[in-house]
């Protein structure tokens, strides 16, 4: 009987496909909605047998994983000192989902340490993306002449194309993932006309969702592309994401202004309205795990929902939740209060600076990285996104423990 053998490759284009299609198969069975939780536990691992500090990389890492570590202590002194007890259950779930994106990033710098042949992998799965979007864009184009049920709302005067998504959200997201894939795929095998054509037709999937956030995501790849891969000698500065962010901001000022300002009885804006207030009220610790604005503290029925009368709102009550989870900083103030929630950014700027240092002098694929750690951070604005995006984590971290190797390529199987 011959003995199985599954290359590293392999099994790395697995776990990246299982994450990068996660929003699609995890309404067939609710299990593979613990695909990310699952791989994160093994990270946790990989953060103890990694030889963290080994080189100027793996230090930085090392610094996030400090910083991560003292966000959870400080919420468990939130949490300890708090006049809310939540089920330990429930805290401890609460505190791996905020942990969550710091694991899957270890976990790719791990399976780097591996010597197998990224090129391959990260071939195989760009070529699955585009058979992905060029079978999106027909049913696309189909959207805009008749209806196929493939929409959710009317914007424009055109349906806002969902594909086989439950929400736009979750096909605009996708596509910068597709983006930053294919783009790293540029990087091992050249570009080409062929490859241009499904970066174009994955942008135009992406705007057909009628959000300003494919539209600012749109609009930040088409002048990164134009500034990274026609401008040999270009040189990426920390100060250009500030730009970035603004050129963001400017493109979703209004949908912003709509959920944060205008609209006070919208979901987005009541979450953060009382996170800022649970801050205020628990000065200077928060209220604890599993208390405010996630999934844990509508299982744990945290008290302070129903002292702020979430029940009244639409999609915050505990029978329609759709919208209870469309924050993530809100959470953070809330739940361990400011100081919790400067430790949190400062963790961002630290992977930040990890990304910049790593890929200086590699410009497609810092292009690729700077982009997709961009959506990431903007889509935090609005939603949880460093709790959902495993996909995002663990192409850093690949990337990331790939460029650490200081080497480019490794036989199968070494």
């Amino acid at each position: 009987m011959k003995k199985l053998i599954i290359r590293k490759s392999s099994l790395a284009t697995i776990l990246l496909l299982l994450l990068v299609f996660n929003r699609l198969y995890e309404d067939l069975s609710p299990y593979f909605s613990y695909v990310d939780e699952g791989l994160a536990a093994i990270g946790i691992i990989c953060c103890v047998l990694s030889s963290i500090g080994k080189n100027r990389t793996w230090s930085w890492t090392g610094k996030t994983v400090t910083l991560m570590a003292g966000f959870l202590l400080w919420g468990s002194l939130c949490t300890v000192l708090s006049d809310i007890h939540a089920p330990v259950t429930s805290v401890i779930l609460d505190a791996f989902a905020f942990a969550k994106f710091v694991n899957l990033l270890v976990l790719g710098m791990y399976l780097s340490e591996y010597r197998f042949s990224r090129e391959a992998m990260w071939r195989t799965i760009a070529w699955i993306t585009r058979l992905f979007v060029l079978i999106a864009f027909i049913f696309c184009v189909a959207n805009l002449l008749v209806n196929i049920n493939m929409y959710t709302d009317i914007r424009y005067g055109i349906r806002a194309f969902r594909f086989i998504y439950p929400r736009v959200g979750g096909l605009y997201t996708g596509c910068s993932l597709f983006l930053a894939i294919q783009t790293i795929d540029i990087y091992y095998y050249r570009n080409s006309i062929i490859k241009r054509f499904f970066l174009l037709i994955t942008i135009l999937v992406m705007i057909s969702t009628l959000r300003s956030r494919a539209f600012a995501y749109a609009a930040i790849y088409m002048i990164g592309y134009y500034i990274f891969l026609s401008h040999k000698q270009y040189r990426f500065k920390l100060w250009h994401l500030l730009v970035l962010a603004l050129f963001a901001f400017v493109v979703g000022y209004s949908s912003l202004r709509f959920y944060l300002i205008d609209n006070e009885a919208q979901s987005r804006a009541v979450l953060l309205r009382y996170g800022f207030k649970t801050a205020r009220d628990y000065f200077p610790l928060g209220s604890g795990y599993a208390t405010y604005g996630t999934f844990q503290a509508l299982n744990a029925r945290s008290p302070l929902h129903s002292m702020y009368g979430f029940s009244g709102y639409y999609g915050l009550g505990r029978i329609n939740t759709s919208y209870l989870m469309d924050n993530y900083w809100p959470a953070i103030m809330g739940e361990t209060g400011f100081v919790g929630a400067a430790i949190m950014l400062a963790i961002i700027i630290m992977m930040t600076q990890m990304i910049v240092y790593s890929f200086a002098n590699e410009r497609i694929l810092l292009f690729a990285l700077i982009f997709l750690w961009t959506t990431v951070c903007i889509n935090s604005v609005a939603t949880a996104s460093f709790i959902t995006s495993g996909a995002a984590m663990l192409i850093l971290g690949l990337c990331i423990g790939h460029k650490a190797l200081y080497t480019k390529d490794y036989p199968e199987g070494q």
